[in-house]
């Protein structure tokens, strides 16, 4: 009887010293993954090709995209550490001229402080393509297509504003070689989205 009242007692014991454990370990093996939507502005410098006097025209393009410049999806490889794909689509049209853009991003946002349910400072590199179609509509066989990849960095903060959601606000900087047509560009933009946690 004595036995079989030690054995339970060390069983019942065992058993809420691990539980926890175990939830805990199921909770943290759960991949997170924070879906969300941002808002731009961005202001883009292109560079022409030097001329034959080595000068080099410089065209700033301001755009602003509201409510919605990109959708991401954000996967977390660790609680700090999250690889997130992005993807966009743009047109606008300006005299005869229509352009649309499809965009498509794939970020490393590293969180440096705090958890998900305190703010967090994180830095985002990114690496992204862009293919663009442009069209003349008084002509026939005048469109062109190129894709042109970029470079960049973010800086940002991240709010909670409940348990599942939370504001995210990034400063960012981006390069992008010359491509076929297209001329080379520095980029600085300011983005401001929603974020939501699901499992």
């Amino acid at each position: 009887m004595r036995l079989t009242l030690r054995l339970f007692a060390v069983t019942a014991l065992a058993c809420a010293v691990l539980a926890p454990a175990a939830h805990a370990q199921r909770q943290q093996n759960s991949m997170l993954v924070e879906l969300g939507i941002d808002a731009s502005f961005a202001r883009q410098s292109f560079h022409s090709e030097p001329n034959r006097n080595g000068q080099e025209i410089t065209t700033n393009v301001n755009t602003i995209d509201i409510p919605l410049g990109v959708i991401r999806a954000g996967f977390f490889l660790t609680p700090n550490i999250a690889l997130e794909p992005a993807f966009g689509l743009h047109y606008q049209h300006v005299g005869d001229v229509s352009t649309s853009s499809t965009v498509f991003d794939i970020g490393l946002p590293i969180y440096l402080t705090g958890t998900r349910r305190e703010n967090q400072i994180f830095i985002r590199p990114v690496v992204g393509l862009d293919y663009i179609s442009s069209d003349v509509s008084d002509t026939e066989g005048n469109g062109s297509s190129d894709t042109q990849v970029n470079v960049g960095v973010g800086l940002g903060i991240k709010m909670p504003l409940s348990d599942r959601f939370a504001a995210r606000f990034e400063a960012q900087y981006r390069h992008a070689p010359k491509s076929g047509a297209r001329s080379a560009y520095d980029q600085i933009a300011a983005l401001a989205g929603i974020s939501v946690y699901v499992r």
